[in-house]
């Protein structure tokens, strides 16, 4: 039986040996979606990790411009990791300064952070998903813990690639998506 980390390892070598063409034709077409799919009309704030380079993430920044342009009233939350599994929140502006950090993740600089009252949407990172919404990230658990506190969020994954039929190994703590977005299909669940 295949587990969690084999998983996790096979389909992050898979994303890494996308060609840098194949890889920005896939964040295009995975940008359209959100912008054909997502209604944002009523939305008032919107939470996104900001993409690993180096492991070849989706480009949120798409996402985040577009955002910005057509729709600057809607809040754009990232986050800090931090020790014990947890994330700091923070309002993403223009000019919100960022490093990256031990695992690659640029997150903001010098500004305080925030705890969202509330997020209409999260955009959830991953590394695969399967088609009844369960993802598998990096496991280390700071998504599941986030998502928990925000039940009432539309939760969305956007993943380079499509999902596997199931994943039949879950925890009771993982937290399940409403939909993904991919390249080639949107998943609701």
């Amino acid at each position: 039986m295949v587990n969690k980390n084999v998983l996790r390892k096979t389909y992050l070598e898979k994303r890494l040996f996308l060609s840098d063409t194949e890889y920005d034709r896939r964040n295009q077409r995975l940008f359209n979606a959100f912008t054909e799919w997502v209604d944002l009309h009523g939305v008032g704030s919107l939470h996104t990790f900001l993409p690993i380079a180096e492991k070849k993430e989706v480009n949120t920044w798409l996402i985040i411009h577009h955002l910005r342009k057509h729709f600057p009233d809607i809040e754009i939350y990232t986050s800090r990791s931090l020790k014990g599994g947890l994330l700091d929140h923070f309002l993403l502006e223009e000019d919100t300064r960022l490093i990256i950090n031990k695992w690659g993740i640029p997150e903001p600089a010098e500004v305080p952070a925030v705890k969202p009252n509330r997020l209409d949407i999260i955009l959830v990172p991953l590394i695969i998903c399967d088609k009844t919404g369960h993802r598998i990230g990096y496991g280390k658990g700071y998504y599941d813990r986030f998502l928990s506190d925000y039940p009432d969020a539309r939760k969305i994954g956007v993943s380079l690639s499509p999902p596997l039929d199931r994943i039949d190994f879950m925890d009771t703590l993982d937290v399940a998506m409403d939909s993904c977005l991919t390249p080639y299909q949107i998943y609701q669940f």
